[in-house]
């Protein structure tokens, strides 16, 4: 349920962690075009959120037209392969990354990871071609 930006909002740790163990992905701010689970504040230049990956997943490749997005790890292990310099990184708890406006890349998570992540101008999604490199990439691990 979408709640105004006005007021004091606060989610709880287990709240989070029912939704999380429905849906990998949960919003807590941003302008969603999907329902989902937790109660969120609707806002349109800016999007929070956590991904909890239950299992090892690949994300489909994307980039984002105005958007930095950044990434704070908050368990495990997430891969981000930049498809422009066709270069790999990996990150750990505690590591902190940030992706510049279009940037191509894809990402997977080994199993049990979470990703906290913030996106500074909000949803502006755009789909990306995969190379075969990049496909084959996506299927390791």
């Amino acid at each position: 349920m979408k709640q105004p930006k006005d007021k004091i909002f606060h989610l709880k740790e287990a709240e989070i962690n029912a939704a999380l163990n429905q849906e990998y992905r949960q919003y807590f701010i941003g302008d969603l075009k999907k329902p989902q689970i937790l109660d969120y504040i609707e806002q349109g230049d800016f999007e929070i959120g956590t991904s909890l990956y239950q299992t090892a997943k690949a994300d489909v490749p994307h980039m984002h037209d105005q958007t930095s997005e950044i990434l704070y790890i908050l368990q495990g292990t997430y891969k981000i392969f930049i498809m422009d310099i066709m270069q790999e990184y990996t990150l750990n708890k505690g590591d902190f990354f940030v992706l510049p406006p279009r940037t191509a890349y894809a990402s997977k998570a080994l199993a049990q990871t979470q990703v906290l992540f913030v996106k500074t101008g909000g949803n502006d999604k755009l789909a990306v071609s995969i190379p075969p490199e990049v496909q084959r990439w996506m299927e390791c691990d």
